[in-house]
């Protein structure tokens, strides 16, 4: 809940919730560009994992509608 598909070549200049960013990407490839890019007036936390192993680990998962 409170997602936001972000793509990474649209970061820059993007504006963006106060408090913790997680940032997700299924290679982690850009989640860690994005982490990087923002670490320095952010807090941050990059996700290393599969996206299934979310719910297991006991983070709230919605899945839209449709």
């Amino acid at each position: 809940r409170g997602a936001r598909h972000l793509p990474l070549h649209r970061l820059c200049g993007a504006a963006l919730p106060d408090g913790p960013l997680w940032l997700y990407c299924a290679a982690g490839y850009r989640s860690m560009v994005a982490a990087s890019m923002l670490a320095g007036g952010h807090d941050v936390v990059a996700i290393d994992d599969d996206w299934a192993a979310a719910s297991a680990s006991g983070l709230p998962v919605t899945v839209p509608a449709g």
